[in-house]
């Protein structure tokens, strides 16, 4: 039987991020206008964002494991990059990376139990398909985009200004889908 109920795990999984989102990057705004350093906002958006989405699949997968190693990967990550590679004064472009190839990595397990477990439905009227191609959306765009931020930024400060401004339309284009997400009536069977 699939199940419709208001205000469900992703409902407000997707909530959260847009307020998150809507906080954090406001924030980083206000911050970067009055000339403060905002890179505290950019690593605490890493995080929340790693954590709401690694949550998201926690709970969904049925193989836990996957997510206990990714939460293990980004950890040693955090420390790794932070401690040697990209300090903390400095825009975390390869953790955004890591966390985005580790989200895009849940995304795919997932849609693949989606498919080994589904009857023969309409995949598109699922609310799960919609969070898992908002996410594939966001996060596969965005890797590239964080892998070449560091880069970028050291040849052509105004390469970085364009590419943060594609990298608001995939995260516009994200929204949009995960908007889809919660008007949708169909679940994943549970």
């Amino acid at each position: 039987m699939i199940q419709r109920r208001l205000q469900s795990l992703g409902d407000r999984l997707l909530l959260t991020f847009f307020v998150t989102q809507l906080l954090l990057n406001g924030t980083a705004a206000i911050l970067q206008d009055r000339l403060i350093n905002n890179l505290w906002v950019y690593h605490l958006n890493c995080y929340s964002t790693h954590c709401i989405f690694g949550y998201y699949f926690l709970k969904v997968l049925s193989n836990k494991q996957i997510v206990y190693w990714g939460f293990f990967l980004f950890l040693v990550s955090l420390l790794l990059i932070t401690l040697e590679i990209q300090p903390y004064n400095s825009f975390p472009s390869y953790l955004y990376s890591i966390s985005s190839f580790i989200t895009i990595l849940y995304a795919f397990f997932f849609l693949n139990q989606i498919i080994d477990t589904l009857p023969a439905i309409r995949i598109l009227s699922l609310k799960d398909f919609w969070i898992i191609t908002g996410i594939l959306a966001y996060f596969g765009s965005s890797f590239f985009i964080f892998i070449s931020y560091n880069y970028l930024s050291s040849i052509s400060l105004k390469n970085v200004f364009v590419l943060w401004q594609l990298h608001n339309i995939f995260l516009c284009l994200a929204c949009l889908l995960f908007l889809k997400a919660i008007n949708s009536k169909k679940w994943v069977l549970k």
